[in-house]
């Protein structure tokens, strides 16, 4: 019976992983979007944006000021794809939350994800 339950928390850690993978993908992706309206066509800021984190609240505010320049409907656009991430950003911490309450450690999927990313 213990190899049963062995091979169930294997395929739940493995789900988990490649799920919290997905999610950031996702996320990656979104963020794409966001910084290709903000840039505005302008290939050297664009670049510099992807570079930057979204850890550094310099970078934010940075995004904040480029943002504040676009037009109302590409403001709107920004707001419906800001909105989009924070609920993918939730359903990662609810992942996260789900690994470090469980009393197995997560070690399926992708570690470097799952323990690198905010």
């Amino acid at each position: 019976m213990a190899t049963r339950e062995a091979q169930g928390l294997t395929i739940v850690r493995r789900n988990i992983g490649h799920a919290y993978d997905a999610l950031w993908a996702e996320h990656q992706r979104i963020h794409r979007i966001h910084v290709k309206i903000v840039s505005r066509g302008d290939r050297k800021l664009e670049r510099k944006l992807m570079r930057g984190k979204l850890e550094d609240s310099k970078y934010l505010d940075e995004l904040l000021d480029h943002e504040e320049r676009l037009t109302c409907p590409q403001q709107r656009s920004v707001l419906k794809l800001n909105r989009y991430g924070v609920k993918i950003e939730n359903l990662m911490d609810a992942l996260l939350k789900l690994n470090e309450s469980a009393s197995w450690g997560l070690t399926g999927g992708n570690r470097r994800t799952l323990s690198g990313h905010p």
